[in-house]
């Protein structure tokens, strides 16, 4: 599969160390295993019951102040100074340790280390849509048309429209979030030189949903999706591409992905990029199905070649 156009690794969970005799390991084994020093209850004035306090690795490690706590019954982890944190990348933090042997460990503690899932459907409130839009003018045509888009194809297919005068929103492409054929929230991209690429809707006050609790395209995704970062992305690869509006995905994302029987991750060529997606295709490994990391020869998803998309089409999507 993918000789010369694409680079596909299928990810497994491989590790360096051995793991404990097989029985449920606590949290407090498992730093203790690693000589991480904690409080319990009772030994440390931010140390509270359920609670296991260790230092936080992300505002003050190594200071003694204990101030992140990891909940013995769950997987939350809640730093007094900085806020919630999901105990893989706590543990990750702490141990510089690959993200495999973490899995390994964590495993055996019965957590996925990526906090709980959720279950419940969020509740949509109506959708405002910004003023000013109208179909797709002489100016956003050609911007998609040097991104090597057919402008009529992707307005039809993805409902886009263009923004020409308006205080905030000058001159941008209107891209609207469907979620089971309604609009439960929009994003907009800049088509000229602008140090703000996207402006989104604010659930707040515009209401629907969070982008980050969506994915753009996953009305059009079956059986396996393509895992990009942005619309325009999307736009490219075609219908099964899902976008997580770029690389810092939430957990509401994961469980919608972790649907899907195969899992093709697609970001930017960029190192930071591929880092951040080579830990997405690790948590969504932990999931039934089939999780993938494809390096495109162009970098960029949306600038991709008509061969690089056909090829991934062919392996994954068309199939």
């Amino acid at each position: 599969m993918a000789d010369g156009c694409t680079e596909i690794l299928q990810l497994c969970t491989t590790v360096g160390r051995p793991c404990l005799e097989v029985r449920r390991m606590t949290i407090q084994d498992l730093l203790d295993e690693w000589g991480i020093p904690y409080k319990m209850q009772g030994e440390h004035q931010h140390a509270t019951r359920g609670f296991v306090q260790i230092d936080c690795p992300f505002c003050s490690p190594d200071s003694g102040k204990f101030r992140l706590g990891i909940r013995i019954e769950s997987e939350s982890c809640s730093c007094w100074t900085c806020g919630f944190h999901r105990l893989g990348d706590t543990l990750l933090e702490i141990t510089k340790e690959p993200w495999a042997v973490i899995w390994k460990w964590l495993k055996q503690i019965g957590s996925s280390g990526i906090g709980r899932l959720p279950t419940e459907k969020p509740q949509i409130r109506p959708i405002r849509l910004p003023t000013g839009r109208s179909p797709l003018s002489l100016v956003h045509r050609r911007y998609l048309a040097g991104r090597g888009l057919d402008a009529d194809l992707v307005a039809s297919r993805w409902g886009l429209e263009g923004i020409g005068i308006h205080a905030i929103l000058g001159w941008r492409i209107f891209i609207p979030i469907h979620l089971h054929g309604k609009i439960v929230s929009w994003t907009t991209r800049a088509i000229g030189n602008h140090p703000v690429r996207y402006l989104s809707a604010d659930p707040k006050r515009d209401g629907g949903l969070s982008i980050k609790h969506l994915l753009y395209g996953e009305d059009y995704a079956r059986y396996a999706i393509v895992v990009v970062e942005g619309p325009a992305d999307v736009w490219r690869i075609g219908p099964g591409a899902v976008a997580t509006f770029g690389t810092a995905y939430s957990q509401e994302q994961i469980a919608r992905l972790a649907r899907y029987p195969v899992r093709v991750v697609c970001f930017d060529a960029e190192p930071q990029a591929q880092r951040t997606a080579s830990r997405l295709c690790e948590q969504l490994h932990l999931f039934p199905g089939e999780t993938y990391q494809v390096k495109l020869p162009s970098g960029d998803p949306g600038e991709a070649s008509e061969a690089d998309v056909l090829k991934i089409r062919e392996s994954f999507l068309d199939t």
